[in-house]
């Protein structure tokens, strides 16, 4: 667990390298609600591209792709305050929802 309430574990680790503030990253990831309910993914065959530091994500999530290295296999438990807060994201995920991310760092760009 990390000082803001982020739970983690890192279910297999890779050998590539790590994650900093202004990479541009590939990974792959299913994000469901607590309750096991389905949320969103993006597959290995179609990733989801960030850059680190930009934005755009919830700030659990950016802070738990800091965590990681190219390779890492990773589950992420981000509480409302680290996701979509009391707000939800106005579709899949509701309001006060602690969510669920599954992810695979694919790889660094830059």
């Amino acid at each position: 667990k990390t000082g803001t309430g982020l739970w983690y574990h890192i279910y297999s680790r890779g050998t590539g390298r790590t994650v900093t503030k202004g990479s541009i990253i590939e990974y792959s990831y299913s994000v469901k609600m607590l309750d096991g309910s389905f949320c969103d993914s993006a597959s290995v065959n179609n990733p989801e591209s960030i850059k680190i530091g930009q934005g755009g994500v919830e700030s659990g999530l950016e802070e738990a792709l800091l965590l990681l290295r190219e390779g890492d296999h990773a589950r992420f438990i981000i509480p409302p305050h680290l996701a979509h807060g009391n707000a939800g994201d106005g579709s899949n995920i509701l309001p006060g929802a602690v969510i669920i991310y599954d992810i695979i760092l694919l790889k660094i760009i830059n």
